[in-house]
């Protein structure tokens, strides 16, 4: 729990997880809704990557991100449901 709070804590990662809450995304699409650079954006995709936090796949040159299917993941899932949409 502490690393989905951690990872919620900041703004940027934040509405990231607001994002996916609308299901799948690409580097491109999050990029769009965010006011910040693509590495900085890169920067918490792996680290949210790296808590478990998010899963992504390739499709071609494209990048997709989505909620984990492990706890970390589905527990983020459900506190974001909860949250406004920005």
């Amino acid at each position: 729990m502490i690393t989905v709070l951690g990872a919620m804590a900041a703004p940027a990662r934040l509405r990231i997880l607001q994002a996916l809450c609308e299901g799948e995304q690409t580097v491109s699409a999050l990029l769009a809704r965010q006011p910040i650079s693509q590495p900085n954006l890169s920067q918490h995709l792996a680290n949210l990557y790296r808590s478990g936090i998010v899963d992504k796949r390739r499709a071609g040159t494209s990048i997709y991100y989505r909620f984990a299917a492990s706890e970390q993941g589905r527990l983020t899932q459900r506190i974001c449901g909860l949250l406004p949409r920005p």
